[in-house]
């Protein structure tokens, strides 16, 4: 032992989740007062995140995870919010309280740098209950999106993208190549989309009182059933992501002439990790 444990990083920020670890089957050890730990990024944590393509890697971002946050013990269960929570700790920890965003007033267009105390959005934290929906006499339950399913919205935002580039280069093309190639990211888009949106259900219970729960299950579902009910659950689970941590500010106009007040929102994301982010 060199004698220089007492000088390791510690826990700075403590913080509560959202959702309370509600659907957490690996549930991470809290204080006493039932709050996570956050530790400062060690230096590897930031090199890691200097890599080029690691910003939104998910694998990067969980290994950080791991490192800021020892206490949760699969950070692939971690869900929407609580990632916007422990974001917003981890750069607290790491580089203090103060940020600058950039905001642009709709009034005169003017943009400015303004300064915002991200330990008041933590104490604006709102803890999440679970959304229970009726459509077609099912009920349905929903919860946040895990961090893990954003690999598959991923996916499908990575094959929209190349469907449009196959349509634009072959639009006048009647190849069997081009046909399959089509064919193959419309199923992509599909499955990886109904996979986001299966994960955001904790439960289906039919008039029967039948409870489905089994993932698989819940996919076959989404994937006969009509576009007016995913829509309706893609809609509500949307709201239930972004319900955690307050994401609109108000901000009071630099220029002279306008000094109009106006609200401007953003989104937290491991870009917030950068010391001049």
């Amino acid at each position: 032992m060199s004698g220089l444990e007492d000088f390791y990083r510690s826990k700075d920020v403590y913080i509560k989740l959202p959702t309370q670890l509600r659907y957490y089957k690996h549930r991470p050890k809290l204080s006493s007062e039932g709050e996570l730990g956050i530790m400062p990024m060690s230096t590897k944590d930031e090199m890691l995140l200097k890599v080029p393509d690691t910003l939104y890697n998910g694998e990067a971002l969980f290994e950080i995870i791991k490192s800021v946050a020892p206490d949760i013990k699969d950070p692939y269960e971690i869900l929407l919010p609580d990632m916007d929570a422990i974001l917003i700790a981890t750069r607290i920890a790491s580089y203090g309280t103060d940020m600058d965003v950039s905001a642009t007033c709709p009034h005169c267009n003017q943009k400015t740098e303004y300064a915002i105390n991200l330990a008041n959005i933590l104490s604006g934290l709102r803890a999440i209950d679970p959304l229970t929906i009726e459509i077609n006499k099912l009920s349905i339950i929903l919860k946040p999106n895990s961090v893990s399913a954003m690999t598959a919205k991923g996916i499908a935002d990575h094959e929209s993208n190349r469907l449009l580039i196959i349509m634009s280069q072959n639009k006048d093309s009647d190849t069997d190549l081009y046909k399959d190639q089509f064919k193959e990211s419309l199923e992509r888009i599909s499955a990886a989309n109904i996979a986001f949106i299966a994960n955001r259900i904790e439960s289906v219970t039919t008039p029967d009182d039948t409870v489905v729960t089994d993932v698989q299950e819940i996919a076959n579902w989404l994937t006969n059933a009509t576009t007016s009910t995913v829509e309706q659950i893609s809609n509500h689970g949307d709201k239930l992501n972004d319900s955690g941590i307050p994401k609109s500010f108000n901000f009071t106009c630099s220029n002279e002439v306008c000094q109009k007040s106006f609200e401007s929102s953003f989104e937290f994301n491991p870009s917030f990790f950068f010391k001049d982010s």
